[in-house]
């Protein structure tokens, strides 16, 4: 009998953050091992059911139903992933799915698997892959195996449980871009179909928000930057929040500031127009967006924290974007250092192909769904 393993994403082909991003781009690489008496299935709330995925409908994080559940206990996700989690665990019950492995990313789905697997023919073995930044007591009983994707939450998640004597196992792996080479774009011709009239962009891709991507601090610094710059802001602007940063950005940098919201498939075009790329979190769980710009060949200034430092190994490229003129002073001081642009340019696709693509990363990752429970 073949060993299989499933892959479990709630918000897969529905909302693409990190989370997401991963689980679509680990799926479609394990898809293309064809290892012997080894089978993959991906168990999603949502989306085309290809060969190998299977879709558990269940009640939508904004539901009417999650929406009132969440004035009692939790939140909308909270909802979201308890019954996808249900609905995962009959339908293995009720089909006798048996799975050697089952790698979850949603704190929820993992803790509620885990904690009803002897349900399941064979008591698998649960891997949590952890990519916010709660602490290890938020996660301890989410699975037998953690997952850590930051370095920072790798060294306290292991000295907790060293600390406590626990029979669980934790490893170190980064998020990864598959190996598919880039398409080749004309910049020119691409900042011309985007409405850019500036030589120098800087650009910032993710949600767009003030607490969590700090796109109003970027906006605040961006808009000191000489008129020959323009800033590129990429993402969803829900609510009231997102027309607030919208509004600010508008005004303070006029025709300079740009909002973009596009299609996944075609995110690739916008790494390509610009000259130097920003993420002013000062936390996150990894930051794909990072990889992203670094596979493109983008210089990259980042937060100075330990897990930024880790992912970019460039600590010259680390500021405290906490300070009021950090980012502006960098900034200024690279449109003036063309050598420095460039080789950032060469040493960033170079540190990306060493350590964050597929070829580079795989047999860890197998490793990490393969190996028997201990």
């Amino acid at each position: 009998m073949s060993k299989k393993i499933a892959i479990l994403c709630s918000g897969l082909d529905n909302v693409m953050r990190g989370y997401e991003t991963h689980c679509r781009t680990f799926f479609d690489c394990l898809k293309e091992e064809n290892i012997p008496d080894t089978e993959f299935i991906l168990f999603k709330r949502q989306g085309e059911k290809k060969k190998n995925e299977v879709v558990l409908k269940v009640p939508y994080r904004s539901n009417f139903l999650c929406q009132y559940l969440a004035r009692f206990r939790g939140d909308l996700l909270y909802w979201e992933y308890l019954f996808f989690a249900i609905r995962f665990l009959i339908h293995c019950f009720v089909f006798r799915k048996k799975f050697e492995t089952i790698s979850a990313i949603e704190p929820m789905v993992a803790k509620t698997i885990f904690k009803f697997r002897k349900l399941l023919p064979g008591s698998p073995r649960i891997v949590f892959t952890h990519g916010v930044w709660n602490q290890p007591l938020d996660n301890i009983n989410n699975a037998d195996v953690f997952h850590e994707v930051s370095i920072e939450n790798y060294n306290a998640m292991k000295s907790y449980v060293e600390q406590h004597h626990l029979n669980k196992e934790v490893v170190l792996l980064p998020h990864f871009l598959s190996d598919a080479a880039l398409p080749v774009y004309d910049k020119a011709q691409l900042r011309k179909q985007f409405g850019i009239t500036t030589p120098n962009v800087l650009l910032s891709v993710g949600a767009i928000n003030r607490a969590h991507k700090r796109m109003d601090y970027l906006i605040e610094e961006a808009a000191k930057l000489p008129d020959d710059w323009t800033l590129v802001v990429c993402g969803a602007a829900r609510g009231k929040e997102g027309d607030i940063v919208l509004n600010m950005g508008k005004e303070k940098m006029g025709n300079r500031f740009i909002h973009l919201f596009i299609q996944r498939e075609e995110i690739s075009k916008i790494y390509a127009l610009a000259d130097v790329f920003v993420l002013a979190s000062t936390q996150e769980g990894f930051g794909i967006v990072t990889l992203e710009a670094m596979q493109s060949g983008l210089p990259v200034l980042l937060h100075n924290n330990e897990l930024f430092r880790w992912i970019l190994k460039q600590p010259d490229c680390c500021i405290n974007m906490e300070k009021e003129n950090e980012l502006y002073s960098k900034l200024r001081d690279c449109a003036n250092d063309p050598q420095w642009l460039a080789e950032k340019s060469a040493l960033n696709k170079k540190i990306f192909n060493e350590n964050y693509k597929w070829s580079g990363v795989r047999k860890q990752y197998l490793d990490l769904l393969l190996s028997p429970r201990k």
